[in-house]
C-alpha cells in the first residue's frame, strides 16, 4: 500500500478509538478516505476481531449502514494492512506482532 492509504489506515484508527461506535460513513468524513477504503478497513478489522457490528440504522431509502464499535484497542498505532500479491498481512505496531496472514 501507498504512503496515502497508510496514513488513511492512521486516521481512521484514531478517529475509531476517539468514538468507540462509528459508521463507514463516519470515517469518510472525520478521517478523509474514501467510502471504499473505509468500508474495506472495517471488513477486515470486523474479521479479526478488532471490531463487532452494532446494529444498522437506515435513513431513508438507501442501503442500511452497519454501526461499529471498536472492541480491541491495542494502543495509538494503527494496524497496518498490506496486500502482496495473492498475500494480505495485518500486522498490529501496538503488539508488534502481525495478526493475520492470508495466501490465496
Amino acid at each position: 500500500m501507498g504512503q496515502r492509504e497508510i496514513n488513511g489506515q492512521e486516521r481512521m484508527w484514531k478517529v475509531m478509538r476517539a468514538m468507540r461506535s462509528f459508521t463507514a460513513e463516519d470515517l469518510v468524513q472525520l478521517a478523509e478516505v474514501s467510502l471504499d477504503f473505509a468500508h474495506r478497513y472495517c471488513r477486515v478489522l470486523k474479521s479479526i476481531g478488532y471490531l463487532r457490528e452494532e446494529k444498522e440504522i437506515r435513513e431513508g431509502r438507501g442501503r442500511p449502514k452497519k454501526v461499529y464499535k471498536l472492541i480491541k484497542n491495542t494502543g495509538a498505532k494503527a494496524l497496518k494492512i498490506s496486500r502482496r500479491g495473492t498475500e494480505t498481512k495485518v500486522v498490529d505496531p501496538n503488539r508488534q506482532e502481525t495478526v493475520y496472514t492470508e495466501v490465496w
